[in-house]
């Protein structure tokens, strides 16, 4: 399974140098989620138990129209990601036995 971005969630989210270079390192684009996407997500599955909302896809498109993810791509300026597979070229990882 190829792994297509990164959500990060909580506290962290809101450490935009983190979050850059997560991406970076990764290789990956990356959403930060706010610090409160607990209690919304709680709400939320909440109101689809109710029957207030007709489905999943339903809820995750109220919660991206709040408008509050940051995105983050790899950077211009080549990355740790380009560092790191160079850095495994030229020592790579033995293994552990």
């Amino acid at each position: 399974m190829e792994i297509e971005a990164i959500h990060i969630v909580g506290g962290d989210s809101r450490n935009r140098l983190l979050n850059q270079m997560t991406a970076d390192a990764a290789g990956k684009p990356v959403t930060a989620v706010p610090a409160e996407a607990t209690v919304k997500g709680n709400a939320i599955m909440q109101i689809i138990t109710l029957g207030e909302i007709g489905s999943l896809s339903e809820a995750r498109q109220m919660i991206a129209q709040m408008g509050e993810l940051e995105h983050y791509q790899l950077g211009d300026t080549g990355g740790c990601a380009e560092r790191r597979n160079s850095e495994l070229k030229e020592h790579p990882l033995e293994d552990p036995q």
